[in-house]
């Protein structure tokens, strides 16, 4: 157990009505499940603006499968990161049971928000066009992203069938609901970009593309703004002392699913800064296993 845990934390600071049936996206041919974990890379998920989206896939050995799935959002600060960052991540959770994809998102400054949110809907999409062949329930799949991550996990999570941030990527239409989010270290309010460390500040306003900004452009790229009762449950780790991202952040999130009753918890990890554990990682990694098999059970 210590083994998984330990190869879990690694990589995770890194990091309405159903829509129409989707059309088809990127041909992809999906081996079936193996005796062993199973790994793909380089998957071909999405088509948006000329270019392919790719995705790692992890599936588990098919004695432990739960027929449950993890979409995996890396961080980077939006203009930054990559996909294999998950891969220790993934690779562990495949062994207690859950398929993960990780994917690529377009990084800025080539783009500005909402299109990086478009691709992790894209990606999202594409997990369920093909839940039939990975022996996935559609209805059990959750979104894990760190930093940068965490917040476009957050916003694809609280923003579901939204025609605002779909967007044109192929596979197009299908059901953008999730199960359950789990956020680390991610900025969710980006009015208070003023607490933020002067490379966060500067990582926001590469992310939007557009200066001045204005109040209602920030609203709309925040994850606090999308507070809803019907909210998926929301597990928000942040570390106590972290630098980039203040823990503020978390509080902040913490305090608006609160006020409208949204299911979630906030577990500040002590000690911790942005890309860290703290002292007791397998602390985490236990209450992120709970978390997981509790709401997509």
């Amino acid at each position: 157990m210590r083994r998984f845990l330990s190869l879990l934390l690694v990589s995770m600071g890194l990091a309405t009505a159903p829509g129409c049936a989707p059309s088809p996206g990127p041909t992809t041919r999906i081996p079936p499940l193996s005796s062993g974990p199973q790994a793909a890379a380089g998957l071909p998920v999405c088509e948006v603006a000329g270019e392919t989206l790719r995705g790692d896939l992890v599936r588990p050995d098919r004695t432990t499968h739960k027929r449950r799935a993890l979409l995996f959002v890396h961080g980077g600060g939006w203009r930054g990161g990559a996909r294999e960052d998950f891969a220790p991540l993934m690779h562990a959770l495949a062994g207690q049971g859950y398929t993960g994809l990780t994917v690529d998102y377009r990084l800025s400054p080539a783009v500005r928000h909402p299109e990086h949110l478009a691709d992790v809907k894209c990606a999202l999409r594409w997990l369920k066009a093909h839940a039939s062949e990975l022996d996935i329930d559609p209805d059990r799949i959750a979104l894990l992203g760190g930093s940068a991550g965490g917040h476009l996990a957050a916003l694809a999570a609280y923003t579901p069938n939204d025609p605002r941030f779909e967007g044109q990527g192929q596979p197009r239409g299908g059901d953008t609901r999730i199960a359950a989010l789990v956020t680390h270290g991610a900025p969710t309010d980006l009015r208070d970009a003023a607490r933020y460390s002067d490379e966060t500040r500067r990582a926001v306003g590469v992310l939007m593309g557009r200066v001045p900004l204005s109040a209602a452009m920030l609203d709309e790229a925040s994850p606090v703004h999308f507070a809803r009762p019907d909210n998926p449950p929301t597990l928000i780790l942040h570390g106590e002392h972290d630098p980039i991202v203040p823990v503020a952040q978390a509080q902040r999130l913490n305090a608006v699913l609160s006020a409208v009753n949204a299911p979630h918890r906030l577990h500040v990890i002590p000690g911790a800064g942005h890309a860290d554990f703290g002292s007791d990682p397998d602390a985490v990694g236990r209450l992120l296993l709970q978390f997981l098999d509790t709401h997509l059970r």
